[in-house]
């Protein structure tokens, strides 16, 4: 077993071995290789209807949590980017000011705007976060997803969660949509404006022309969601995603976000 696994999971049974140098040091360590992308959260395992199973290290969870606890530590609370000069080294465009915590990793060619990427994120190569946007802890962003203004993208943390929340490759989140509690966005998968995911949100699936319920926090590879609600016993509604339409990808990326609106108008909803 890796030691500073094995000194983790130590700590985040008994917080206060924290004070010991070998146990710190242990944490200092982990918390470095997740910025630098040597580490990350969750990897893609064997092929699912979400594109990829993600074999998660709980460990690494537990690392976040105890660097959330060890805030005394200074390097815990800058960010990870400090100077346009740094930026520009690993060709990465911030706009304005963005916030990313010691312990996210952001890849070359990323565009960040005023938003927050939370310690223990992982934010593949091109990926776009746009303003008021925000990263959880441990969440993973895939290569070319585009986060629109306003998104909430949950993390492990508060509350504890066994996962995280997955963004696979060329995804597209609508603006103000929230994804939280572990859910994972199977590759090429669009979510049109206010969708909002956990994993307790029913999904239904209605592009076969009859309307079925779908597996609860996974939304499959290359297809169009939107905000939606069904009807209770009780004569009441309660808010749902739908999807309601299969993306076909070359033709997609070939039209570019011109593509997106001229989808998203069929179903009129927005990005």
């Amino acid at each position: 077993m890796n030691l500073d696994k094995k000194l983790i999971e130590q700590a985040v049974l008994q917080p206060h071995l924290l004070l010991k140098d070998k146990y710190i040091n242990a944490l200092k360590r982990t918390v470095k290789k997740l910025a630098t992308g040597e580490l990350r959260v969750a990897k893609e395992d064997n092929h699912t209807r979400a594109g990829y199973a993600w074999k998660t290290e709980s460990w690494l969870i537990d690392a976040i949590s105890l660097a959330v606890i060890a805030h005394q530590f200074p390097e815990y609370r800058l960010r990870q980017f400090e100077s346009k000069k740094t930026l520009k080294k690993q060709g990465i465009r911030s706009l304005v000011e963005e916030t990313v915590r010691y312990g996210a990793f952001v890849d070359r060619k990323c565009v960040l705007m005023k938003s927050f990427v939370n310690i223990g994120a992982h934010i593949g190569v091109g990926s776009m976060i746009d303003t008021w946007a925000s990263v959880g802890a441990g969440a993973q962003i895939g290569v070319d997803v585009h986060i629109s203004g306003g998104v909430s993208i949950g993390g492990v943390l508060e509350p504890r969660q066994s996962s995280p929340v997955i963004i696979g490759d060329y995804c597209f989140i609508g603006a103000r949509s929230v994804v939280s509690e572990g859910v994972h966005i199977g590759e090429g998968s669009i979510l049109s404006s206010g969708v909002t995911l956990s994993s307790s949100t029913r999904i239904y699936d209605s592009r076969g022309g009859k309307t079925v319920e779908f597996e609860k926090g996974i939304i499959p590879i290359n297809c169009l969601v939107i905000p939606a609600t069904y009807s209770r016993s009780s004569g009441t509604n309660r808010f749902c995603a739908e999807i309601v339409k299969s993306i076909d990808p070359v033709v997609l990326r070939a039209k570019g976000k011109t593509g997106i609106n001229q989808l998203l108008r069929e179903f009129n909803v927005s990005l």
